[in-house]
């Protein structure tokens, strides 16, 4: 009798934010210890499987989209083969990141979009909760944008000031963040009051240095 030993993980990749179905083969996983390594169309590797003789069960770790952190989960054989389709979770957030099973068709719905990962990410920077980020906030809505925009311009070309210092302070308030140059003392002002202040994002220099290459598009 013929298996078909596989079964599909969907996830969001952390590093491009593309959702993908990633089939998975048992067989693939060696039982004498060799494992595997599933990776994202852009080059990251977004699942890590492997098998423990102790337990008989495969362990596979996600990479987690919404806290960056590898989350593991554990699967025996005939656990996998019967599974139809089940949520994978962030353990940090109890958010839902993802599903595996054999039910493609249901696979990829229902996964966090970028801005809840964008939302969460800046929730787990703070070192908040939703309800304390949206009591603390003047608007909340344009805080998480503003911060998700200096996020995506830190990542594309790291923040870097007009001297050429690249240490940099950010100090947040209710209303506004601070960005201050450690090396020249160079202050920029980000407000976050309504959504004016985000048109102003689109042309806003930061410390002094032209970001046109951060694709941010207000509301």
């Amino acid at each position: 009798m013929l298996y078909n030993a596989e079964t599909s993980v969907a996830l969001r990749c952390p590093e491009c934010s593309k959702v993908a179905v990633h089939e998975i083969s048992l067989f693939s996983v060696s039982r004498r210890g060799k494992g595997s390594t599933i990776k994202c169309l852009c080059g990251k590797p977004v699942i890590k499987m492997g098998y423990k003789n102790e337990t008989g069960k495969y362990v596979l770790k996600i990479h987690c989209a919404l806290c960056g952190e590898w989350h593991t989960v554990r699967y025996s054989m005939g656990e996998l083969l019967d599974l139809e389709i089940e949520p994978l979770c962030c353990k940090l957030t109890s958010a839902k990141i993802g599903f595996i099973g054999r039910d493609r068709k249901e696979a990829d719905i229902g996964l966090p979009d970028r801005e809840t990962i964008s939302k969460t990410e800046n929730l787990l920077y703070l070192g908040l909760s939703e309800e304390e980020f949206e009591d603390y906030f003047l608007d909340p809505e344009v805080m998480h944008k503003v911060l998700a925009f200096l996020h995506r311009a830190a990542e594309e070309g790291g923040l870097v000031c007009k001297c050429g210092g690249s240490d940099i302070a950010l100090d947040i308030y209710h209303d506004h963040l601070e960005l201050i140059c450690s090396e020249c003392g160079r202050t920029d002002v980000f407000y976050a009051r309504d959504s004016r202040d985000l048109r102003i994002l689109e042309e806003k220099k930061i410390l002094g240095v032209e970001h046109r290459n951060h694709n941010y598009k207000s509301d």
